[in-house]
């Protein structure tokens, strides 16, 4: 458990209290490549990975401007890896016209041996005042393959937009293939968890953490490809890249 200020803390009615902090790649490396490493995060992209590969893809992230990893907790307990991103820095921008206070965001639920009736819709209600303490619109783009991801989004209030194709990414650092994604959007007008209603209890809300690093369009951290990329390790594979693996990837559904 941290024992620094959390970047927000909400208790939403019915479902326990939130806590969203910084991902620290050191002390949550080997949490997170238990995660991602399952099969049923195959959507996030980060399946075979090693922890040190883990360690080095979210210390790459923490040194950006234009993407942040986070460690969600309920009532103490790690529950997801939440992940936001501009969405002018990410091949996504390519997809639809991109308007000012957008943010994109990915989640990954992390596996529970009991599944939970309304998990996800009360966790995604104090995600989205989270995110949209700062900004305008919130844009998921899950894989159009990843049926429960898309459904969930529908769930908790979430507008889907065209199923687009995300270009592949080419780069020394980083390779992306091309993905067929589904577009969701949640403007502020929305209730938040639209489709279960819950009472946001208490709410603290600050601002993301400042970012060294540099941004370029022309290099985007897209979401994690199958495979390697970003950068060559002792064999000469280029290490995975980022996971900024979109919507939700989660089974059971809670």
């Amino acid at each position: 458990m941290t024992t620094t200020d959390p970047l927000h803390l909400q208790t939403v009615e019915g479902f326990g209290t939130v806590r969203v902090d910084p991902v620290d790649p050191d002390r949550d490396a080997v949490l997170i490549h238990g995660w991602v490493n399952e099969d049923r995060a195959r959507f996030w992209g980060m399946g075979g990975t090693t922890v040190e590969q883990v360690r080095e893809v979210y210390a790459h992230l923490d040194s950006l401007t234009t993407h942040h990893g986070f460690l969600v907790r309920r009532d103490g307990v790690p529950v997801a890896l939440f992940q936001t991103y501009d969405p002018a820095a990410d091949r996504v921008g390519e997809c639809y016209d991109v308007l000012p206070g957008d943010v994109g965001v990915h989640l990954l639920i992390a596996p529970s041996a009991t599944p939970e009736r309304g998990f996800s819709a009360g966790l995604l209600t104090a995600l989205t005042a989270f995110t949209l303490a700062r900004h305008v619109r919130v844009v998921a783009e899950p894989d159009a393959a990843n049926e429960k991801a898309i459904a969930r989004l529908v769930r908790s209030g979430f507008e889907l937009g065209p199923e687009v194709v995300l270009p592949e990414v080419d780069l020394p650092e980083v390779f992306l293939p091309e993905k067929r994604a589904r577009l969701a959007f949640f403007s502020r007008r929305q209730p938040a968890g639209a489709g279960e209603p819950r009472r946001i209890v208490t709410d603290k809300s600050a601002a993301e953490p400042a970012r060294t690093g540099r941004s370029r369009r022309s290099a985007p951290v897209p979401p994690a490809a199958t495979g390697p990329a970003s950068g060559a390790d002792d064999s000469g594979r280029r290490r995975p890249v980022p996971p900024v693996r979109p919507g939700v990837s989660r089974s059971p559904v809670r």
